[in-house]
């Protein structure tokens, strides 16, 4: 925006144009409207939150490291899945989604599993909407 200034002194001291003057402006409201739409796109790609090739591959050697040293999780004791579950660093939320309540699992900060609290059908899959979340 600097430089449009300079332009816009320029052009009001008549080193230049007025058609020349909007040439330039004409440019760089070009060049800032390519900027917003880039950063529009960067800032939705990231609430998309899609993860990298490495934070896969450090999720899959991490489970794979669970298995191995807890073998089957079926067999484990409360104590056990407990010391698991802060191991990982997983997380729950307990709120309301349309009046219901609900469960949410979250690992790496991310929702892995809702589940409905007044039924047993409790698998639906996907992350809470942000509004229908409570403290």
């Amino acid at each position: 925006m600097a430089d449009l200034a300079e332009e816009y002194d320029d052009y009001r001291s008549g080193m230049m144009t007025k058609q020349i003057y909007l040439d330039r402006k004409k440019a760089m409201d070009r060049r800032l409207a390519d900027a917003r739409e880039t950063l529009a796109e960067h800032e939705a790609a990231l609430n998309l939150r899609v993860l990298t090739d490495t934070e896969i591959k450090n999720r899959v050697h991490l489970i794979s490291d669970i298995f191995k040293v807890a073998g089957d999780l079926d067999t484990l004791d409360f104590a056990q899945r407990r010391k698991l579950i802060e191991l990982l660093g997983v997380t729950g939320v307990i709120g309301l989604k349309d009046g219901r309540p609900y469960a949410e699992i979250i690992w790496c900060g991310e929702p892995q599993e809702n589940m409905w609290l007044d039924t047993d059908e409790s698998n639906e899959r996907g992350p809470v909407p942000e509004e229908s979340r409570t403290s």
